[in-house]
């Protein structure tokens, strides 16, 4: 058999190369899917913390954190909120709550775009025309039907 009979193949080189970007992007994906867990932890840890020192709507300052959003109901409770975005590469997907019962509230799931925690009080607002105006046990029970609650220690998340 001469060498013209014989397939053209990729030089061992290129080929392993090749193998070895194959694996490395296999391994990234798997290590960011199970990376996700412990990430969602840390983020509703800090979530919970950022709310800590926050006091009702209308006393807004520099110090709030980023994205923090406060809302009053017609009853005159409130509840401020803040929350990740799932579309992110790694964590994301948190929502953290403080009320003015004194109640800290942590759920996870799909949190679509930054500002998430204002469109859904905005969202229950308008879903209230014509009906009772929507309070804090209201807004619970509609985040309880879209997430899934996660306990909240005073350190954090457990």
């Amino acid at each position: 058999m001469s060498a013209l009979d014989q397939p053209e193949s990729k030089p061992p080189l290129v080929r392993r190369t090749c193998l070895c970007l194959l694996g490395a992007l296999v391994l990234l994906a798997i290590g960011t899917y199970f990376a996700q867990g412990p990430i969602r932890a840390w983020q509703l840890k800090q979530g919970v913390a950022s709310l800590q020192g926050l006091a009702a709507p209308g006393t807004a300052s520099a110090s709030d954190p980023p994205g923090a959003h406060r809302h009053t109901f017609s009853k005159g409770e409130w509840v401020v909120g803040v929350s990740q975005d799932s579309h992110t590469i790694i964590g994301g997907g948190v929502l953290v709550v403080r009320d003015s019962r004194g109640a800290t509230r942590a759920f996870v799931g799909h949190v679509c775009g930054a500002g998430a925690f204002e469109r859904t009080c905005r969202v229950l607002e308008m879903l209230a025309q014509g009906e009772a105006a929507p309070d804090l046990d209201a807004l619970y029970r509609h985040l309880e039907e879209e997430f899934e609650e996660r306990e909240v220690s005073p350190q954090g998340t457990d």
